[in-house]
């Protein structure tokens, strides 16, 4: 059985985790929606590799965030490979449940993550549904939360002990203060962090958590 959203059709779903039981368990609810999951057994290897011969395993990927727990299986997580799918026009799902995930994720890789699942047992629905989610972005269409907006970004502190900054976005919320990881900027934005700088940067304004803001474009004023 195939799924039809949109003009894609979905059948293999290529399932991404370093634990054996885990690939198991999201098999269960990708076979409920009538899918096939393709199981990543194999060690990932490099991404460009990767990448290169995976539209010939699967029309969609489904993967856990954390895939470098087991020695070998991955270079990189999920959230680089889930980015990397979309780049690629590839419909892409990360699932975790690690509850720090939003202190390591980079806000620059959420702008092609579209869905973010915190929990290790998704209905098929709320899958199926992520997909549909996945592909509306391909086309170009986004929901309010996840549209971007050229906005101010002021640096309230920085704290290079933990290799971090603080900033505020006076056109959102000037109380919210958000945590960015200093290496995850551009070199030339890094370079320039200070209290009370300003930049600008492509903002999803309208996202309804912090925890799902990103910030790509950056420009340095």
């Amino acid at each position: 059985m195939q799924l039809r959203i949109g003009t894609r059709t979905l059948d293999r779903i290529l399932v991404v985790d370093d634990d054996v039981n885990a690939r198991q368990g999201y098999g269960y609810p990708i076979e409920d929606l009538g899918l096939r999951p393709i199981f990543q057994k194999k060690p990932l290897g490099e991404l460009k590799i990767f990448m290169s011969g995976l539209r010939r395993k699967a029309d969609a990927v489904f993967s856990d965030y954390r895939l470098r727990i087991q020695s070998g299986y991955a270079r990189f997580d999920g959230d680089v490979l889930v980015a990397e799918c979309y780049r690629k026009g590839i419909p892409a799902i990360l699932c975790t449940t690690y509850t720090d995930v939003d202190s390591h994720l980079n806000r620059e890789n959420l702008r092609y993550i579209p869905v973010l699942l915190r929990t290790n047992d998704p209905p098929p629905e709320v899958i199926r549904d992520g997909y549909a989610k996945c592909i509306d972005e391909l086309k170009g269409n986004f929901l309010p939360s996840r549209k971007a907006w050229r906005t101010l970004i002021r640096v309230y502190d920085v704290d290079t002990s933990q290799h971090e900054c603080h900033v505020v976005i006076p056109g959102r919320n000037l109380e919210e203060k958000i945590t960015l990881r200093l290496n995850d900027l551009p070199g030339n934005i890094k370079d320039q962090v200070t209290p009370d700088k300003r930049f600008h940067a492509q903002v999803n304004l309208g996202a309804e958590s912090f925890r799902e803001l990103y910030f790509t474009n950056w420009e340095n004023d």
